[in-house]
């Protein structure tokens, strides 16, 4: 099979696919990693509980159009509550995530009204029911309740977050009206010096890893020897492997890492092998350095979001980066 390089986001989703991980991710955000949230308790494909089938449908169009979604049947210390559960993956700094997510929600919850309102239809309905008429007109009972969102943004870039966290650092609020205007705040995780407490071994690992991984103090080299060395030391699952490969812009021979155990040494681009002329690694670098900026021009990203493209994707300082989007920009 040929090289091909992975896609974040895919590899991000199937990792997180696992219950274990993502309870365990979610309690040391939520909870500073007390075992509150269980795995068993997350349940996107429930078919016992009324309430997970009531929002199947629409947890399922979320899913579409978020990056991963699970439901929480046991929401809170009391375990009476259901909730959703969200993750969105982000590589490189956004300076309007807080809007981004703070439309992600509304739709959210605008399809869970939805769901919620498909059981209140027609002026029969209203006869039948005890419902007043503003509650139909509503398409909801006073006590009707939605499921809450919470989620987590995940950010895997190398330079620290310098972005907003809240609607209000978006805004441009004279301080005597700030009081007034309604705020909105997300929930950030920074891999690169996140300090969780964690309990599953792969998050563990993957957290380890690619807090080495992200760090562009040292040469692709140099953090080749740290990654190796951590692998010796702790030997990290191949899901673990394959993320931080991933995220870290390295190619892989899928054959190869299958034949050879899932060993970290056998997916190293060629580019980057031992024994290769220092000139012709160099060459095939800047030729891929090229091509990153190139596509990334065309899509309109700006000069940040291919600085760090380039950091993520070739393992080379923010320096360095700037020298290839220099020579691109002279090309």
């Amino acid at each position: 099979m040929a090289k091909e390089g992975l896609k974040p986001d895919t590899i991000l989703k199937n990792y997180w696919n696992g219950t274990e991980r993502f309870a365990d991710f979610f309690n040391a955000v939520l909870y500073d990693g007390q075992n509150v949230i269980r795995a068993r308790e997350l349940a996107p494909d429930d078919t016992d509980s009324s309430t997970v089938l009531e929002y199947k449908k629409a947890v399922e169009s979320l899913e579409g159009s978020r990056d991963k979604i699970k439901i929480h049947k046991k929401l809170g210390s009391d375990g009476k509550g259901t909730g959703l559960l969200g993750l969105e993956f982000q590589d490189y700094i956004s300076y309007l995530m807080p809007l981004k997510m703070m439309g992600y929600d509304y739709s959210a919850y605008h399809k869970l009204y939805k769901s919620n309102a498909e059981q209140y239809q027609g002026e029969d309905d209203l006869k039948r029911s005890t419902m007043t008429r503003d509650e139909f007109l509503s398409r909801m009972k006073k006590e009707d309740r939605l499921m809450p969102i919470i989620n987590i943004v995940v950010y895997y870039g190398q330079e620290p977050w310098d972005g907003p966290t809240t609607l209000h650092e978006m805004l441009d609020i004279p301080p005597e009206l700030e009081g007034y205007v309604g705020n909105y705040r997300m929930l950030l995780v920074e891999v690169r010096n996140s300090n969780l407490k964690l309990h599953n071994d792969d998050n563990i690992d993957l957290f380890g890893m690619l807090r080495i991984a992200l760090d562009r103090r040292h040469s692709f080299s140099e953090t080749r020897k740290r990654l190796l060395r951590y692998e010796e030391e702790h030997n990290p699952s191949k899901d673990v492997m394959m993320v931080v490969c991933g995220l870290s812009g390295v190619k892989m021979d899928y054959d190869r890492f299958e034949r050879e155990g899932g060993n970290m040494r056998t997916v190293f681009d060629d580019v980057y092998d031992e024994g290769k002329a220092e000139g012709k690694a160099e060459g095939k670098i800047e030729g891929r350095a090229q091509e990153i900026v190139g596509i990334y021009r065309e899509q309109g990203l700006s000069d940040e979001g291919i600085l760090e493209k380039l950091q993520t994707r070739l393992c080379v300082s923010l320096d360095q980066a700037k020298e290839f989007l220099r020579g691109k920009q002279m090309a």
